[in-house]
């Protein structure tokens, strides 16, 4: 078997992995051991498992996301990488996005720094996506992807581009952000009626 073949085939165990699983999404650490179990005997699995995940992913089979893990107790709180597979409808959307907005996911879902996983400075991004050969003046957001934050760094604020988590993308914490941002504004509106 050659090296497509294996390719193929591991993505082929990914996308029946996650099939069985009814939240549709495993850590990503579990999907690796569990497919190079299934690859016993192949040559340099590990290779052949992470080409296969992004194989998958560059064919929008499956999404690489952040969640929480439930059931690890070593990162109990903490975000982490998962593989989930995407509906039909998730691959469309994946499928019209712009070549830059794919470098872009590439490059988050390569962010590991030490404060939280999938973010990186905007400035940063948008640097490694000219090298790509992108010509763009900002770094591009993508609707229900990604979002942006600022942080002061030594007296200047920074922009920073990560990827949204599950969480966040789940209707009750867009509500509840609604329903905080209308807080904040009504509050705002007493004040300055009362500096009026």
């Amino acid at each position: 078997m050659n090296m497509n073949e294996m390719i193929q085939k591991a993505a082929g165990i990914v996308t029946n992995i996650l099939a069985r699983i009814e939240s549709r999404q495993l850590p990503l650490k579990d999907v690796k051991i569990r497919v190079s179990e299934k690859l016993e005997g192949a040559d340099d699995i590990n290779a052949t498992v992470d080409k296969a995940i992004e194989w998958a992913l560059d064919n929008w089979i499956v999404d690489k996301v952040l969640d929480y893990d439930e059931d690890d107790e070593e990162f109990a709180g903490e975000l982490v990488w998962f593989l989930r597979a995407t509906t039909e409808e998730e691959a469309e959307y994946l499928g019209r996005l712009s070549k830059a907005e794919h470098a872009l996911l590439n490059i988050l879902r390569n962010a590991e720094n030490e404060s939280r996983l999938g973010v990186i400075r905007a400035n940063e991004a948008l640097q490694r996506l000219r090298k790509l050969g992108f010509d763009l003046k900002s770094a591009p957001s993508i609707i229900g992807k990604t979002s942006s934050f600022f942080r002061p760094e030594n007296g200047k604020l920074i922009e920073f581009k990560y990827l949204l988590s599950e969480e966040e993308k789940s209707e009750e914490y867009v509500t509840a952000l609604k329903e905080l941002d209308e807080k904040e504004r009504r509050k705002q509106e007493r004040l300055d009626r009362m500096n009026e």
